[in-house]
C-alpha cells in the first residue's frame, strides 16, 4: 500500500485479513484508524466471539468454533494457536 498514502498500483485489488481477539480490541481501533488513512481494505477475523459481537458482520467474520480469547504471552498459553 505505501507509507504515507493510499493504495497505489497492484495494492488496490488487496484485502488484508487481520486476526485479532478482544483483549487487543484498543490495538485493532488504532490500527483500523491509520488502514482507513491509507485507504486500504480489510476484514477481521475475530478469534472470539466478544470481538465477533462488538463489531458486527459487515466487518469481521465470526470465529465459528474456534476461539482464543484473553492476551497470550510470545510462546505462551494459546498464542501457538493464534500463529
Amino acid at each position: 500500500a505505501g507509507f504515507g498514502g493510499p493504495a497505489k498500483g497492484n495494492f488496490r485489488d488487496v484485502i488484508l485479513l487481520v486476526a485479532c481477539n478482544f483483549a487487543y480490541y484498543d490495538m485493532l481501533q488504532n490500527w483500523e484508524y491509520m488502514a482507513q488513512k491509507l485507504s486500504l481494505k480489510w476484514a477481521v477475523l475475530a478469534l472470539d466471539e466478544e470481538l465477533f459481537e462488538k463489531l458486527g458482520p459487515e466487518r469481521a467474520i465470526s470465529p465459528g468454533n474456534f476461539s482464543v480469547s484473553g492476551a497470550h504471552k510470545w510462546r505462551r498459553g494459546d498464542f501457538n494457536k493464534l500463529s
